[in-house]
Parts: structure tokens; C-alpha cells; sequence
């Protein structure tokens, strides 16, 4: 078994535009590799082209020896790993005259292989729609605001 490790880069800048008003840049790299998941290497797959209803075909893999014959090993599978990278867009204005705010738009993209579930990887079925975007943590746009007011005493 080899180490996980995890690679990460970011930069960024930020610059006042106007009074009180700053914009923001940051992009952001990260890479993981070596990452840990579950491996059969009792079961006994055989490889099955399925046809569904529309035309489209899925390659499934099916257990040929008995469930009690599966052995799981944890181990480095291959591709276990991800990388994300991301573009923030900033804009703060500092408080004064009563109000503050942050802005921000963040573009990312989250891929690799999937490894959030405990047992990701103990039938190869498991593999089949894993690769790509990381639906658990990818979400390629997003928006925030955040701001607050002070409201005048009031006697």
C-alpha cells in the first residue's frame, strides 16, 4: 500500500477599486492520488453487454463463484484520486455608512473517481458511472452574498 497524499495550490490577489470597495481573484488546484478503496480479489467477474429500452448499452460485470468466495482488500486502486480545480471572484466592500458585503462566484470542477463511500470498490459494478464529475462535491456554479446593515438607534 502506498501513502495518500494530496496536492494543493492556490494564488490570489485582491485590489481596492474604489473606497471601501475591493475585488478579488483566486484560483485554486488540488490533486489527490493514491487514495485508498476496497478491491475483490476473491470474486470472480465475468463481463456482460446489457441493452436498455432507448438502444443504449452498459457494460455490467456479474459474480460467476459464490458471494461467500468474495475477499476484500483494502488497498491504492488504480485511479483512486481526484483533482479540483476552481476561478473565486470576489467583491468586498468594507463596512461603512452602516452597510458591508461580500460577493462571490465560484467556478469549479471536481473529477476523478468518487471514493466518499465506505465501500466504493467491493464489487467492480461500483465502478460504472464513478469516473468524472464528483456529484457529491462537484457543483460548477456557485453564488454568494452575504451583508449586513446597521439600523439607526432608535430612542
Amino acid at each position: 500500500m502506498k501513502a495518500p497524499y494530496t496536492d494543493q495550490f492556490s494564488i490570489g490577489g485582491e485590489r481596492e477599486v474604489a473606497n471601501n470597495l475591493a475585488i478579488g481573484l483566486n484560483l485554486v488546484y488540488k490533486r489527490s492520488r493514491n487514495q485508498l478503496g476496497w478491491k475483490d480479489i476473491g470474486g470472480v467477474y465475468g463481463q456482460q453487454q446489457m441493452t436498455f429500452a432507448n438502444g443504449q448499452t452498459l457494460t455490467v460485470y456479474p459474480l460467476l463463484n459464490r458471494p461467500a468466495d468474495r475477499i476484500f482488500l483494502r488497498t491504492n486502486g488504480e485511479g483512486f484520486g481526484t483533482t479540483y480545480r476552481a476561478l473565486i471572484l470576489t467583491a468586498t466592500r468594507r463596512f461603512a455608512n452602516r452597510y458591508q458585503f461580500t460577493a462571490g462566484y465560484t467556478r469549479q470542477r471536481a473529477t476523478g473517481l468518487d471514493l466518499s463511500s465506505g465501500s466504493l470498490g467491493q464489487d467492480p459494478n461500483d465502478f460504472i458511472n464513478a469516473k468524472g464529475g464528483l456529484s457529491t462535491r462537484d457543483r460548477p456554479n456557485m453564488f454568494s452574498l452575504m451583508g449586513s446593515y446597521e439600523i439607526p438607534r432608535i430612542a
